[in-house]
């Protein structure tokens, strides 16, 4: 009886350096490494899906731009026709603007009723007259943003029920931005300024261009020369350089 479980113990300890033994448990390990494998893909994708998705939920309202519409004379007297470019731009948007708000006659609350509307309006009107002189003593519409408060104001950024010392808005501006709502000049476009304009001080006008542009001439100079360099590079060390230790380790 004793030498019966002697042998059976014998052969359970030699089961475990048999082939199928080692088979069995190298199958496991696989399976394991390819579990911790899976695994690590899906957490790696789940934190990449969870980055993407935060810089779109925040950079959503950037796809869109509130724009305002204004109605512009242009005085003869106030810009040359044979020089249109140097005429009195800003000055002219102004005088639109007070038109709509005619109560507002402080310096200090015409300096807080321009801060609604962008710096770049002065370079949008010039443009028009340039592309039109014809347009020199008429009255026509101009489109341009609202500056970076206002466009935060129309997307919700801003929350106007927060007290005044806690929002860059004041109640004031509030009310000229209602204004400007009720008489139908606020526009919310797509902004296409986002890719098409150059870096800016302004939030409002700028872009991504630059960036684009420095990207684009960045690659280029990769494609036509470091790629063909390290190409030439590569055969050089693989079939005509002496073989020694530096030449491996390069």
């Amino acid at each position: 009886m004793s030498d019966t479980t002697s042998q059976s113990g014998k052969a359970k300890v030699r089961a475990w350096y048999e082939p199928d033994a080692k088979l069995s448990r190298r199958h496991s390990a696989d399976k394991r490494l390819r579990a911790y494998g899976i695994a690590a893909i899906i957490f790696a994708l789940s934190m990449l899906a969870t980055l993407v998705g935060t810089i779109a939920i925040t950079a959503a309202p950037a796809v869109t731009q509130t724009m305002v519409t204004l109605e512009v004379e242009v005085p003869e007297g106030a810009v040359d026709p044979s020089d249109p470019r140097g005429g009195s731009y800003q000055r002219i948007l102004n005088d639109s603007i007070m038109r709509i708000f005619p109560e507002v006659d402080t310096p200090r609350e015409k300096r807080e009723l321009r801060k609604l509307f962008s710096n770049g309006g002065q370079y949008a009107l010039r443009d028009k007259v340039v592309d039109d002189p014809s347009l020199i003593g008429r009255t026509f519409d101009v489109t341009f943003p609202l500056a970076d408060i206002g466009d935060q104001l129309h997307k919700g950024v801003i929350d106007r029920n927060l007290p005044p010392d806690y929002r860059r808005v004041s109640d004031m501006q509030i009310g000229w931005y209602d204004r400007l709502v009720e008489q139908g000049r606020i526009s919310a476009p797509l902004n296409w300024g986002m890719i098409f304009n150059a870096d800016s001080r302004f939030p409002e006008l700028a872009g991504l261009w630059g960036a684009l542009v420095g990207s684009f001439y960045a690659l280029l100079i990769c494609f036509f020369v470091s790629f063909p360099v390290g190409i030439s590079a590569a055969v050089y060390l693989e079939e005509f350089a002496p073989k020694n230790r530096l030449t491996d380790l390069i």
